[in-house]
């Protein structure tokens, strides 16, 4: 069994379908039987929503790093490595009172976390 080095389990070998909810596992069987809707998909994403979003968080939100967090850097690593996860998604921190967070992005996925 693999660890971090805090202890705790790696779920090595994790399959989306273990997790997925079962309106997005229907999702996403449609957009892959579909090449014409999925390329569609993944260039509105991309070049829209994506991109206007990622610029968003990019222009006005701190990303977490080990330079200028990293207290949560190493938080953010340690989930990766338990999710298995091989490249870990950039991470913002949004100054916004309201409880919330999300990700985002199908090439270049990204989190955002609220204050």
């Amino acid at each position: 069994m693999n660890t971090t080095e805090t202890g705790k389990i790696v779920l090595s070998n994790l399959k989306t379908d273990e997790y997925e909810h079962a309106g997005e596992k229907e999702l996403q069987k449609s957009l892959n039987s579909n090449t014409v809707v999925q390329k569609l998909f993944a260039l509105i994403s991309e070049y829209g929503v994506e991109r206007i979003t990622m610029l968003q968080y990019i222009a006005s939100s701190i990303e977490v790093k080990p330079t200028n967090l990293p207290e949560l850097d190493k938080i953010k690593t340690e989930i990766c490595k338990i999710l298995d996860v091989d490249k870990p998604p950039r991470m913002y921190i949004e100054q916004n009172p309201q409880i919330n967070a999300f990700a985002l992005g199908i090439n270049n996925p990204m989190v955002v976390l609220n204050t």
